[in-house]
């Protein structure tokens, strides 16, 4: 790209975030306050995000997208299997990975939640 002659560098980044954690960790809740819009459903209710929600926050030299993910479980039924496989999808296309934990719950060490996930 040339701007008067000379050469421009470009300096803007793009990358992916994918957000895990246990069903009502609070990753809905967290995307939509880093995108400052309420994109994704907030409910007490677990397990409300079913597919991965993406959500973009675009700034001059940057370019961020959020994937919200469902909860990471062990799958008792389709659904739930369903689901796991979004969050596959979503590690995958991960640049950074964001693991949300409840400091208040003692459900496991977040290795032992993704190292279940590798089953699916």
């Amino acid at each position: 790209m040339k701007e008067n002659g000379k050469e421009e560098i470009m300096t803007t980044k793009a990358g992916f975030v994918t957000i895990l954690g246990a069903p009502n960790a609070g990753k809905s809740t967290l995307m939509n306050a880093l995108l400052g819009e309420k994109l994704s459903i907030t409910t007490s209710k677990p397990q409300t995000t079913r597919k991965r929600v993406l959500g973009i926050l675009s700034e001059e030299n940057y370019q961020m997208i959020f994937l919200d993910t469902p909860g990471i479980l062990e799958p008792k039924y389709k659904l739930q299997e369903k689901m796991m496989e979004y969050v596959n999808l979503s590690l995958q296309d991960a640049d950074i990975i964001v693991w949300l934990h409840d400091a208040r719950k003692k459900n496991g060490h977040p290795k032992d939640r993704l190292r279940e996930q590798d089953r699916y």
